[in-house]
């Protein structure tokens, strides 16, 4: 019965012009496999890029979100003695939509100067060569600092600080 089956399906296969196929063959396989690392090797050198404009954007969004935290903090206290010592990020969470993500824990600081101004900093994980060198473009229009009262940020710096008051 079943030899009666595969000459009845190659029969009819003969019939309508189609050969009998039994799968791919390896160069088929083969041609797409080299194919799919083509796009697949576009798409990483497409987006590779965006992921640490990505980066140094959110950084510099946190750091906003902390200076403005801290003089909304400064408002409603008339005092900043509690942000100068101890976790001073913590006394600015109730002020921080994303009080879960901005932590010193994270890498983020907030630090009193001499002069009675405040800086607030990053210097965590996501700070790679590729997310300095874009905030090094970024510098001259947000005002970015490679230290507290120091030099412009650079894509040497090992921390990048805003002032906040």
């Amino acid at each position: 019965m079943r030899k009666f089956h595969r000459r009845l399906i190659r029969s009819l296969a003969l019939i309508r012009g189609l050969a009998p196929t039994r799968g791919f063959t390896l160069i088929e396989l083969l041609i797409v496999i080299v194919i799919i690392g083509v796009l697949a090797t576009m798409m990483v050198i497409a987006v590779g890029p965006t992921t640490s404009t990505a980066a140094a954007t959110a950084i510099l969004g946190d750091l906003r979100a902390l200076q403005t935290a801290s003089v909304a903090y400064y408002t409603d206290h008339m005092s900043s003695s509690d942000l100068g010592t101890g976790n001073a990020i913590a006394n600015l969470a109730p002020y921080i939509a994303a009080s879960d993500k901005v932590t010193e824990a994270n890498g983020y600081h907030f630090e009193a100067a001499t002069d009675k101004s405040w800086w607030v900093g990053y210097s965590g994980d996501k700070l790679t060569d590729e997310v300095k060198a874009k905030l090094a473009d970024k510098t001259a229009d947000m005002g970015l600092k490679a230290e507290k009262a120091g030099a412009q940020f650079t894509s040497g710096a090992t921390a990048v600080w805003l002032k906040a008051k």
